[in-house]
């Protein structure tokens, strides 16, 4: 283990900005949620109502859990935020620990820092140690927020307790993945793909009865059996610490079987001819496994939203206060109407995430020195740029499109009308001008410096931040106009409006054109 202490300097040091952004956005989840347990449900009618709507719903199941005890804001917070906290907590456990394992590698960095005194497992260990204190205090900071909320001791442990170790479950899930695969993003895939299986699993055994147990097998769906505020079971949690442990020593075991930058399973040999002859091919060789896998996310999520839609308006159709929350989110009209109009700027929040890793291929490119190699050909700076920047603004259409069909099958799997699938389909292509601004400000950063490509990220975690938490925290309407897809027309429910989408466009085109011209100024990788 020589060289641990060093090395969890310097990845505590890379991290510096990384870490209190994502402890915030972690701890803040279950702590805002807490005010406005009283103002949706205010009488004791009111919550149990609730609870039977929810235990009546396996859409609302499926995509929030089951509601054990709606009768306390503990209980409230267990069933509407801890499983996306779970969740978020796992993705953000698995992003760090490959960045600095498998990334490592990838870059050629690590080999570097092999040079010198350096422990085989050295940038493992440090990894998971940095990745473990980090999650600890979260999980002591989200127990004393709650405890100042004058909620119990044990139920706002087990909370703490539940986002701590599912982050440390991904990470050791994220671990293991960086031993199987060479390339840092490959193992994103697997380990990502790990944090999808079990959400849906966890979906899979709350909404239905006959495979209740699948929820057993999800690190997500321990969190929640372990029944914060209603009940309390402390045991659940030695669960998720042995897998922790297994996945540790796993990974460890893993990396003592493979030589530096190689992994278990080896990269296919390529082809003996090369068959992409043109900027394009490459561009949509890169692009398309990403494209395709949003868009099979979004679908999903698409269907979900769609299929809630009946048991949304049941719980809020005599809950005043809960409706005025979706109307300070955007929503107008109808509650139907509300609803779909408050929910699906934030998937066009998320569908704009694609876009920014889009454009980011640029700035990725350059780092690891494949960019150059490219320009070194007959390859034009403005066909390198060009490409990835036609695929994060054309994917933003496809994903949009995909987005409001599924919403609108969800919907109609409900008993709704078939009139409603242009409305929905209408109301998510409104929010691809406002996708637009958010990666022309990623053009931007990237066309300035490959370094500035966190710019694009830093607009979408704005906008994102407005779109969740705003609402609830009710930020003024100067901070909350910040974002762009606070000026998108209000559908479905509100008269069709060209004017703001016509300006968001022409901002977008600015901000990506200025991109353009200083790529065009500056040194590769620059």
């Amino acid at each position: 283990m020589v060289g641990v202490r060093h090395l969890l300097r310097l990845q505590l040091r890379r991290d510096r900005l990384w870490w209190p952004i994502w402890a915030f956005c972690l701890i803040l989840m279950p702590l805002v949620t807490v005010g406005s347990y009283e103002t949706l449900y205010p009488t004791a009618a009111d919550r149990a109502g609730a609870t039977a709507d929810v235990a009546s719903n396996p859409s609302l199941l499926a995509v929030y859990g089951p509601a054990y005890d709606l009768s306390t804001s503990g209980g409230f917070i267990s069933w509407r935020v801890l499983g996306y906290t779970c969740t978020l907590a796992g993705l953000v456990g698995l992003l760090t620990i490959i960045r600095h394992t498998r990334v490592e590698e990838e870059t050629g960095r690590l080999e570097l820092l092999r040079s010198g005194v350096l422990g085989r497992h050295a940038s493992l260990v440090a990894g998971l140690l940095g990745t473990f204190a980090w999650s600890l205090l979260i999980g002591v900071v989200t127990f004393v927020g709650l405890i100042a909320q004058d909620l119990s001791t044990t139920g706002s442990l087990l909370t703490g307790a539940a986002t701590t170790l599912t982050l440390m479950v991904f990470a050791g899930v994220g671990a293991v993945a960086a031993q199987i695969t060479e390339h840092g993003r490959t193992a994103r895939g697997i380990a990502g793909a790990v944090l999808g299986g079990a959400f849906l699993l966890r979906a899979l055994g709350d909404s239905s009865d006959g495979v209740s147990f699948l929820s057993w097998l999800s690190p997500i769906g321990w969190a929640q059996q372990a029944r914060p505020y209603a009940g309390d079971r402390t045991w659940v949690v030695l669960i998720p610490v042995l897998i922790i442990v297994a996945l540790t020593a796993t990974a460890v075991a893993l990396e003592n079987r493979r030589d530096l930058t190689a992994s278990l399973i080896p990269s296919r040999l390529g082809p003996a001819r090369g068959s992409m002859s043109t900027m394009a091919a490459l561009a949509a060789r890169l692009q398309r496994g990403s494209l395709v896998a949003w868009s099979v996310g979004l679908a999903i999520g698409g269907f979900a939203i769609g299929g809630i839609a009946d048991g949304i308006l049941d719980l809020l159709k005599d809950n005043k206060d809960g409706q005025e929350i979706l109307q300070r989110m955007g929503g107008s009209g109808a509650l139907i109407d509300t609803y779909f109009a408050a929910i699906i700027p934030l998937m066009a929040v998320i569908a704009a995430v694609h876009g920014i890793g889009a454009i980011g291929r640029v700035a990725s490119e350059e780092t690891e020195q494949r960019g150059e190699l490219v320009l070194a050909t007959a390859t034009s700076r403005s066909q390198f740029f060009g490409q990835h920047l036609l695929w994060a603004l054309g994917g933003a259409i496809v994903l949009m499109l995909v987005t409001g069909a599924t919403t609108a099958l969800g919907y109609l799997a409900t008993g709704a009308d078939a009139d409603q699938i242009m409305p929905l389909i209408g109301a998510t292509v409104a929010q691809v001008p406002a996708i637009w601004v958010v990666i022309g400000v990623a053009a931007l950063g990237v066309g300035v410096s490959a370094r500035l490509s966190l710019l694009g990220w830093v607009a979408v975690g704005v906008c994102m931040f407005i779109a969740w938490i705003g609402p609830i925290l009710q930020l003024p309407d100067a901070v909350m106009d910040v974002s762009p897809f606070r000026h998108v027309p209000t559908l479905p429910g509100a008269d069709m409006e060209w004017l703001p989408l016509i300006i968001l466009t022409v901002i977008a085109g600015v901000l990506t054109a200025v991109g353009w011209v200083a790529y065009h100024r500056r040194d590769v990788a620059a």
